[in-house]
């Protein structure tokens, strides 16, 4: 390997001060002002932006603190994606990196270890002699974990296979050292605030909800999609977020929080027309159940509407009462089945209504159809309004949330015995004067104002069960409006019951 003695800093004074006690300073004044208690539970890794201090670092100190008090022997920061096709990893093996605060002693050994683990793992001190990825997170490293080393680490070419590569090496060469992962990186590059704030909570929704394929798949549809709003990234260093993953859950389940999410319009002085925007977010150790819930709450808050197998508890009906028939919920189940079968299979489809239910099943009605693939959502696609029969609703929703939910990758024929389906059939909306007649744990609500819209079933009681908490998430995060939109008399809220039944 090209060793060379130690890098020196490229961009003290320009992305952080060059004044050793001013950067200290900055650092721990970025950290205090973190006043939100971090997730408990072992810290595997963090996920946090790059940019300059000035725009990013408040965001940073976010995931830094979620690091404080622990004990890592090595540090592997994994920043820009390199596009440099057919490699998984570009590392460097200077003895140190430097800084301001001093030198930061590279971990050679793992080094070593991880280029004779895979050919496609490379170094090249030349690629990181002006890289500001890494460079950034040191002195955070410094100032929270004096102590540890660090492996630098551009990635290659970034897909889940590299990914998993990578993460295996790691996992095979890293012997008995504390580790943990620090994945550097921003988030869109270069769109309104506005689009930046939608695009990165869909972003992060994927993260949370540890679903690679469909990360990529989404960073993608990001860029090809986001031409008209100037998208030219949706995530500039997604090998480190899913090197991060695979390394944490190759030890049982985790859990993923998202502690903080901002872009550079909202710093003083920031131009809300053309931002970049940042996240922060913490991987740690967790039980099944604790896992199984922050993917919940990551799907309580998703870009389309979420679902649990479970029923709504019972409670006094909305009038006039609304039910669906046992027979009737069987039929339907089993045509959205062979709705989806046939689709997997290319098969041709032409269903009419079964006959024997054809009076039952053929009014209109709002419909959603929810997949889920061992215990975890796989798609979930409907409609608010009830335009078509409810046997046409159901066929068409099916296949929707097999092959239409953007969230996901299209069902493929191996997973075709693994999902189970539900079906939501919705009552007519009713407008409600005021959130005093939303009723937890039973309603559905949508909310409207200014051309905007949200919708949230009410299973999403599950994971949101506080009033207040319920609506805020949803204006915020479903309708794109302040998150205390609920509460202006301008807004319409609408409630709705569901009767919602699953594949036994």
């Amino acid at each position: 390997m090209n060793a060379a003695p130690a890098r020196p800093a490229a961009v003290a004074g320009t992305f952080y001060s060059e004044n050793p006690a001013e950067l200290r300073s900055d650092v721990e004044a970025y950290l205090a002002a973190v006043t939100a208690t971090p997730p408990a539970g072992e810290v595997l890794a963090i996920l946090v932006p790059h940019a300059g201090y000035r725009y990013s670092a408040a965001v940073a100190a976010h995931g830094y603190k979620a690091l404080e008090g622990s004990s890592f022997d090595t540090a592997v920061i994994i920043g820009h994606d390199a596009h440099a096709r057919g490699l998984v990893a570009i590392l460097s093996d200077a003895e140190a990196f430097e800084t301001p605060l001093g030198p930061v002693a590279v971990d050679r050994d793992l080094v070593a270890g991880l280029v004779e683990e895979n050919q496609s793992i490379v170094v090249h001190n030349e690629v990181h002699r002006r890289d500001h990825t890494i460079e950034v997170q040191l002195p955070f490293l410094q100032v929270v974990l004096p102590d540890c080393r660090i492996v630098p680490v551009l990635f290659g070419e970034p897909n889940p296979a590299t990914c998993r590569a990578f993460a295996e090496a790691i996992l095979r060469r890293r012997g008995s050292r504390r580790l943990v992962v620090i994945a550097s990186t921003d988030l869109t590059h270069y769109p309104t605030g506005e689009t930046s704030a939608r695009v990165d909570h869909d972003t992060m929704y994927r993260v949370a909800a540890q679903d690679l394929p469909a990360l990529f798949t989404h960073l993608k549809d990001a860029v090809r999609h986001g031409a008209d709003d100037n998208i030219q990234t949706a995530m500039c260093a997604s090998g480190g977020v899913g090197t991060a993953l695979e390394v944490a859950r190759a030890g049982g389940p985790v859990a993923v929080k998202v502690l903080h999410q901002a872009n550079s319009g909202a710093v003083p002085g920031g131009d809300t027309r053309r931002v970049v925007g940042y996240a922060a977010a913490v991987i740690t150790r967790a039980d099944a159940a604790t896992a199984d819930a922050t993917v919940a709450e990551a799907t309580a808050a998703a870009p389309a509407p979420a679902a649990t197998a479970a029923e709504p508890e019972p409670a006094e009906p909305v009038e006039p009462a609304f039910t669906v028939a046992p027979e009737v919920r069987r039929a339907l189940l089993a045509l959205a089945r062979r709705r989806i079968t046939a689709a997997v299979r290319r098969e041709s489809w032409e269903a009419p209504p079964p006959a024997e239910l054809a009076e039952a099943v053929g009014q209109p009605a709002a419909v959603f159809v929810t997949l889920h693939r061992q215990g975890r959502l796989r798609g979930c696609i409907g409609m608010t309004e009830a335009r078509l029969p409810l046997w046409q609703a159901v066929q068409d929703m099916a296949f929707s949330a097999a092959f239409k939910d953007w969230r996901f990758t299209p069902l493929g024929l191996e997973e075709l015995h693994e999902i189970s389906i539900e079906i939501s059939v919705l009552s007519p909306l009713t407008e409600v004067p005021s959130a005093d007649a939303v009723r937890p744990r039973h309603h559905g609500v949508v909310i409207r104002r200014d051309g905007r819209s949200g919708l949230f079933l009410p299973q999403v009681w599950e994971q949101i069960p506080e009033k207040d908490a319920f609506l805020s998430v949803l204006c915020k995060e479903k309708a794109g409006l302040p998150a205390d939109a609920w509460k202006d008399p301008a807004t319409t809220l609408l409630v709705f019951t569901v009767v919602a039944f699953s594949e036994p």
